[in-house]
């Protein structure tokens, strides 16, 4: 009986002995696949993040450049209201008094000549400024320009040169 003990022993040792490493080899195995798929993960993940970088990087740019274009833009309308603020002020200081007759003039001129009236108030602003200083007086009406010299500033005044400036400025 001690012999088929001793049997009993050695067959249950080898038995346990093939079963352990059948384990450990499964466990290897399936380590090795669990690393694989880890490292997979991993490059995954990390070209997940720099994609998302790159993309927030490129959002990034993209709203500061639209918060630059949005910026100029805003600036480009303020400087345009604050020239023609500055020439309706000027129009009104040089026409003072007769600035209604003026001002009817400065729209028939704007529309005979398919001009902006601020553009022509301008220019009319600039004559006023010019001709007043050299002795011109207010007219019929109390108009500094006549309906002559409405004639005038069409051909003169507001047409452009061969240089491309308007004449007389």
């Amino acid at each position: 009986m001690a012999n088929q003990e001793v049997t009993y022993v050695v067959r249950l040792k080898d038995m346990m002995s093939k079963a352990m490493r059948t384990m450990g080899g499964r466990a290897r195995m399936f380590a090795k696949f669990m690393r694989g798929k880890f490292t997979a993960a991993l490059g995954l993940a990390r070209a997940g993040l720099q994609k998302l970088t790159v993309g927030l990087g490129l959002a990034t740019a993209a709203v500061t450049g639209l918060a630059f274009v949005s910026s100029r833009i805003a600036r480009d309308f303020l400087n345009a209201a604050s020239g023609a603020e500055d020439a309706a002020s000027k129009f009104a200081v040089v026409f003072q008094g007769v600035t209604d007759d003026a001002q009817a003039m400065a729209e028939a001129i704007a529309k005979d000549m398919g001009l902006g009236v601020a553009t022509v108030q301008e220019a009319m602003s600039a004559v006023g400024d010019t001709v007043v200083p050299m002795g011109a007086r207010a007219g019929r009406g109390g108009a500094v320009l006549s309906r002559h010299d409405h004639a005038c500033s069409r051909h003169c005044v507001l047409q452009p040169s061969r240089e491309g400036h308007a004449a007389g400025s």
